[in-house]
Order: structure tokens, then C-alpha cells, then sequence
């Protein structure tokens, strides 16, 4: 699996390696790195998505509010799943985000953001809103 590193020397540069998304500066080596099970939040109440973790996935009974605090380090990736048999949507708000104000993610649907430094951006979406 590819391995990419972010220098302020060279940018962004792709290796062999163990995989993953490393950045010069960021505390512990390979601190943006897939971790092997994703991190899962609970419907109901409104959840804090963690951003030490690549990927989010929510197991959904019902509608659900999720927050997305700022990144850690430019070029960090962010994938939040809404499970397949998921019954509700989650609606996500990010706490500076380019592209607009929510997200909203229906069942057996996923996103993938970018956090540029100061904002999180859109890189992909599967049948998502955005408002």
C-alpha cells in the first residue's frame, strides 16, 4: 500500500511504505495514519466526530447531529460513513467548512473531507447535501 508524505520541503510526495498519511511536524510518526477499526458514534444526542481517527463510521436508528471539530494538520483526510441498514440520516456540521454549512448523509452513504488548515473541504461525496 502507498505511503504519502507531506514535507514542507518537497509537499506531498508518495513512497512504499505501510500505507497511509503522514505530516512533517505532527506529533508521532504516522499521527494521520488508517487505523485498523474505525471509530463509531452512537444515534441520538448530538456526537462530537473525533479527528484522530481517518474514518468515522455511525450506526444509525434514527436521525442524527454530529459535530466535526477543526483538523490537526493540513491535508488530513476524513471519511464519515452513515452505515449500510442505517434507518436515518445524520446531519453533520463541521466547524469551518468551504463548501457550506451541513452535510447531510443519507443511509448506506459516505463523505470524504480534507482539512486544509483553516477549513474542511469536500473531496468526495455519495449522495450527500450539502446547505
Amino acid at each position: 500500500m502507498p505511503q504519502v508524505n507531506v514535507t514542507a520541503l518537497k509537499g506531498l510526495v508518495q513512497e512504499a511504505g505501510k500505507g497511509g498519511l503522514f505530516v512533517e511536524g505532527l506529533a508521532g510518526a504516522g499521527a494521520l495514519a488508517p487505523t485498523a477499526t474505525p471509530d463509531t458514534i452512537t444515534p441520538g444526542a448530538t456526537a462530537t466526530i473525533s479527528v484522530t481517527t481517518t474514518s468515522t463510521l455511525i450506526e444509525n436508528t434514527e436521525a442524527t447531529a454530529a459535530t466535526l471539530p477543526d483538523g490537526l494538520a493540513p491535508a488530513q483526510l476524513k471519511r464519515i460513513r452513515n452505515n449500510a441498514g442505517s434507518v436515518g440520516s445524520v446531519t453533520l456540521t463541521p466547524s469551518s467548512f468551504a463548501n457550506g454549512t451541513t452535510i447531510t448523509i443519507i443511509a448506506d452513504q459516505d463523505i470524504l473531507l480534507m482539512w486544509t488548515g483553516s477549513t474542511w473541504v469536500t473531496l468526495q461525496m455519495s449522495n450527500a447535501v450539502i446547505a
